[in-house]
């Protein structure tokens, strides 16, 4: 049964249920990470990656993770995937002024790899 899996496979599995029905749309997800061990992050991207390419779908993701991030990067670079396929944006704010950070796969991974603050 299901509910004996665990909260964070449940939590997966409505992720991807839900993109899987979202057929040329957007899916909008705050916070990623919660209710998931950094274990199975990678496990979610490469789920959500899959099925957002199979069905066409958009998805923006939030997180403050560090994690959550790294284990994107990681993923990105062992599935060797194409650099246009994931973006990373970070945006700071100053006084009163925002701005915008905008990370290809490629340098998302090197900032990783160099630990430059990405989030």
């Amino acid at each position: 049964p299901l509910n004996l899996m665990g909260d964070g496979l449940i939590r997966i599995l409505s992720m991807t249920a839900v993109a899987s029905t979202m057929k040329g749309g957007v899916l909008l997800i705050d916070e990623i990470e919660n209710g998931l061990h950094h274990s199975a992050l990678q496990v979610l991207w490469k789920a959500l990656l899959l099925i957002s390419e199979q069905h066409d779908v958009q998805v923006f993701a939030t997180t403050h993770s560090w994690e959550c991030i790294a284990s994107l990067a990681s993923l990105l670079d062992a599935e060797r995937m194409m650099d246009d396929e994931v973006r990373l944006f970070r945006i700071d704010r100053k006084a009163e002024t925002h701005r915008v950070f905008s990370y290809s796969s490629e340098l998302m991974r090197t900032g990783i790899e160099e630990k430059v603050e990405v989030r």
